[in-house]
């Protein structure tokens, strides 16, 4: 079974995300000697991140919700 996660985004639902876990999947494959894979399982997670602002001389903290793909696959080989 084969796995990957995005990096974050600000847009939920963000196509590259998609993309960006379908081709890290393909190399793990690839990497396996595989030559496709089957997609088990994609979906959106949201993750909290703390982001720090500074405004002139005063400094401020938050949390904010950012998002991200994950996905399983399974390698195999066709011959």
């Amino acid at each position: 079974m084969l796995s990957a996660t995005s990096s974050v985004s600000l847009t939920f639902g963000d196509p590259s995300q998609t993309e960006e876990v379908v081709s890290l999947l393909k190399s793990e494959a690839a990497a396996l000697g595989a030559n496709g894979v089957v997609l088990t399982y994609l979906n959106d997670n949201t993750v909290i991140v703390n982001v720090n602002t500074l405004h002139g001389f005063q400094a401020s903290a938050s949390k904010e919700g950012r998002f991200q793909k994950v996905a399983q696959a399974y390698a195999l080989f066709v011959e």
